[in-house]
């Protein structure tokens, strides 16, 4: 069974999965949870290296998950929409987190830098990559190393990295293929 037909097939039985919930199947939203919850943690810890955070931006996504189930929409594809909304949640906090105005001792000056609150993305941190893989992939900017993981890692398609990232798909193959490119080029010096 070739790629295509595989990717299609596991589609359709997410959407069918997703409209069972939808309907307030408590069995759909289960599976939901089983199927999606390590990718979407492993992705969360990559967009922040508060594993706390991480955590509990997955709880609070599937909680307003099924609060909300009467409501929501059917996705083109549930994993995409997962993925975007778990992204949003920890990105929301993390602005949240920033607007919190701490007045405190003079030894805690530090933690208020700009630095304490990187927006780095650490993708591919929990992967098995050898060390100077993991050298050469933090020379990549965070948007490509997001690209990537979630590309190779999380098969998405072009198409679906184009609406992640809110581009064209032909700005999603560039992407990829920057990327790629910059890999190489380091690999080859």
């Amino acid at each position: 069974m070739n790629k295509e037909v595989k990717v299609s097939m596991e589609l359709r039985s997410e959407q069918q999965l997703w409209r069972n919930f939808v309907l307030g199947d408590e069995k759909a939203f289960e599976m939901l949870y089983t199927k999606f919850h390590d990718a979407l943690y492993n992705y969360a810890c990559g967009i922040t290296q508060d594993v706390e955070l991480a955590a509990e931006s997955v709880q609070d996504l599937f909680i307003k998950l099924w609060r909300n189930h009467q409501n929501l929409a059917q996705p083109a594809s549930p994993k995409h929409y997962l993925f975007r909304a778990i992204r949003n949640i920890i990105y929301n906090k993390q602005q949240q987190h920033r607007r919190i105005l701490y007045v405190g001792d003079r030894q805690h000056l530090d933690e208020l830098s700009p630095a304490t609150y990187t927006e780095d993305v650490q993708f591919f941190n929990a992967l098995p990559l050898s060390v100077s893989m993991q050298t050469n992939m933090e020379k990549l900017t965070s948007k490509q190393r997001e690209a990537l993981y979630l590309y190779f890692v999380e098969d998405f398609s072009y198409r679906e990295l184009a609406l992640h990232f809110n581009i064209k798909v032909e700005g999603a193959y560039k992407l990829v293929y920057r990327a790629l490119e910059a890999l190489k080029q380091v690999f080859n010096t």
